[in-house]
């Protein structure tokens, strides 16, 4: 019973963890105004909203990898992640 509730208590959290996280990112990629006042109020240029919403979601990426690789996890995870990771920084790219 004990490993189930953990379990439970895992993924919840986990979950919000990433629910928050990416609601940060996509704010900031989109310019959110809420986002933007936050910054004039710590007197951060508006354009620096970018790279932070740009770093967040690289940062995922590199956690997933680090992840994949520690759980010793078969070389395709590893490819697919790097393959999502050059999509998705083709497509911000262009």
């Amino acid at each position: 019973m004990k490993t189930t509730t953990t379990s439970i208590g895992y993924v919840m959290t986990t979950g919000i963890v990433v629910f928050t996280m990416f609601g940060r990112a996509f704010a900031e990629l989109v310019y959110r105004p809420e986002t933007i006042n936050g910054l004039k109020l710590l007197d951060h240029s508006v354009s620096f909203v970018m790279f932070i919403g740009l770093w967040r979601l690289l940062g995922w990426l590199v956690s997933a990898l680090v992840s994949l690789l520690a759980c010793h996890e078969t070389a395709w995870h590893v490819v697919v992640t790097l393959g999502s990771a050059a999509l998705a920084l083709a497509a911000w790219a262009l």
